[in-house]
C-alpha cells in the first residue's frame, strides 16, 4: 500500500481516515505554526519535516503547484533556519513593509500569479491550476516575509489558509482542511501576537 493511501484507522470515524503522508504534514505543519505564532526558531524543522510530507503527497495526487510550492518552501526553511539562529532576540527582529514595499509586494504577487497561473493552466494537467498558483505564490511571498520577519506574512498566510480550505474541500483531503482551518485561527492570533510585540517594542523606544 502507498504511502499517499488512506489507512484505516478504527479509532476515528470512516470520514477522516487519512494516508501516512497525510498525517505527518498535518501534525508537523500544526507544529511548525504554532511555534511560528511564538516566534521560535524550532518553526523551521518542524516545517520541513511537513512539507516533504506534503510534496510526496500533492504529487500522487497531481496538485502540481502545491507540490512545487513545497520544494521551494524547503529551499527557504533552510534559509529561514540559518537566518534565525543568528538573531539572539527574535521579538526584536520583527520589521515592518514602508509603504513603497508595500506596493512592490501587491505588484510582484499580482505578475507572479499571472505567469504561475498561465503556465500551469496551459503546460501542465494540474487539476485546479489558477487555485493552486495563488496558493502557491501568495505561500511564497509570505514564507520570504517570514524569513526576513516582516510582520506583514501573517495578512498573506491568512489569504492562503482562506483559498487553501476551498482547495482541500473540492480535494476531500479531510484532516488537511481541518488543519487549515486550524490554521486560519492560527494565523489570526500570530497575527494580533506580532501586532503586539512589534507595538509594544515600538513603545519602548
Amino acid at each position: 500500500m502507498s504511502i499517499t493511501e488512506p489507512i484505516v484507522w478504527e479509532f476515528l470515524p470512516a470520514w477522516i481516515q487519512v494516508s501516512p503522508c497525510e498525517l505527518v504534514g498535518a501534525v508537523f505543519g500544526f507544529a511548525s505554526v504554532y511555534l511560528t505564532i511564538k516566534n521560535r526558531v524550532w518553526l523551521w524543522p518542524t516545517g520541513i519535516i511537513s512539507v516533504l510530507a506534503y510534496a510526496w503527497l500533492f504529487r500522487a495526487i497531481k496538485l502540481y503547484p502545491d507540490m512545487v510550492l513545497q520544494v521551494l518552501f524547503f529551499l527557504l526553511s533552510v534559509q529561514g533556519w540559518i537566518r534565525w539562529r543568528r538573531e539572539p532576540d527574535a521579538d526584536a527582529a520583527i520589521r515592518i513593509l514602508t509603504p513603497r514595499q508595500g506596493l512592490l509586494l501587491l505588484a510582484g504577487i499580482g505578475i507572479a500569479y499571472s505567469l504561475t497561473g498561465a503556465s500551469f493552466a496551459y503546460l501542465t494537467s494540474s487539476s485546479m491550476p489558477w487555485w493552486d498558483s495563488a496558493i502557491l505564490v501568495l505561500s511564497l511571498f509570505a514564507q520570504a516575509l517570514l524569513t526576513f520577519h516582516f510582520r506583514e506574512n501573517w495578512y498573506l498566510w491568512i489569504t492562503v489558509d482562506l483559498i487553501a480550505l476551498y482547495v482541500y474541500a473540492v480535494k476531500d483531503l479531510r484532516l488537511t482542511l481541518i488543519l487549515y482551518a486550524l490554521f486560519l485561527a492560527m494565523a489570526i492570533l500570530g497575527c494580533i501576537s506580532w501586532h503586539k510585540k512589534s507595538a509594544g517594542r515600538s513603545s519602548r523606544r
